[in-house]
């Protein structure tokens, strides 16, 4: 099924990673770039900041596919050695699963990367997931869970069950809620909001959630 992604389980290549947030690096056209050498790398990485590659390694097609999906990709883009012609490998074939959440992935990758208002404001419109704890005694209580980081409440949030499991296998007791934009601002009852703190973290401050208001109701 994968004939190029076949490729790279047969060789070692490279996967660009956002260093930030060591993620597969997402170009805004969607794309995940590997590289079949290391030197071939070496003018793409100087000329977008914030970008390493991880180890060479041989790839099993669906994982490989499936990380990428997950992490927002379309596309895998190939840099084939000796000025070969680039591949690609299109991700869409890749069954759709809700936990990929690939869409909001995708925002806040690009995002991370580019600090475009354009993500930001597109947060708007996906799902997230919250650690919840329900309690029926001695009478139904919801808690949701905070955390605290150098003294400063953060309400908790991630954009994807991976994400949430780095967390949860940390904790007991909590299961994972998925809620919209607007619920999520709404429980974080001020706070600022963190997004996958083990993982490609992001922090949705008071301020940002005020521009994606803003923006929104401008649109209205």
């Amino acid at each position: 099924m994968f004939t190029v992604a076949n490729t790279l389980s047969l060789n070692p290549s490279h996967i660009v990673l956002y260093q930030k947030t060591m993620q597969p690096f997402i170009t805004q056209e969607g794309d995940v770039i590997i590289y079949m050498k290391e030197e071939d790398a070496e003018n793409f990485l100087k000329e977008n900041e914030g970008t390493i590659l991880d180890e060479a390694r041989f790839h099993k097609p669906e994982e490989l596919c499936s990380k990428c999906y997950s992490a927002g990709a379309k596309r895998l883009k190939i840099i084939m050695p000796r000025c070969e012609k680039e591949r690609y490998e299109d991700l869409s074939r890749m069954p759709i699963k809700k936990h990929y959440n690939h869409t909001l992935n995708q925002k806040l990758s690009l995002l991370q990367e580019t600090r475009k208002k354009e993500y930001l404001y597109g947060l708007k419109d996906e799902n997230f997931i919250v650690p919840v704890k329900i309690s029926n005694y001695p009478e139904v209580r919801v808690e949701y869970s905070i955390a605290k980081i150098n003294d400063k409440k953060y309400f908790l949030a991630f954009s994807r069950l991976e994400e949430y499991e780095l967390w949860a296998s940390k904790v007991e007791g909590y299961e994972a809620l998925e809620i919209t934009y607007d619920e999520m601002v709404s429980l974080s009852n001020q706070d600022d909001i963190i997004l996958n703190v083990y993982g490609a973290r992001y922090v949705l401050s008071q301020e940002k959630i005020k521009k994606i208001d803003s923006k929104n109701n401008a649109i209205q």
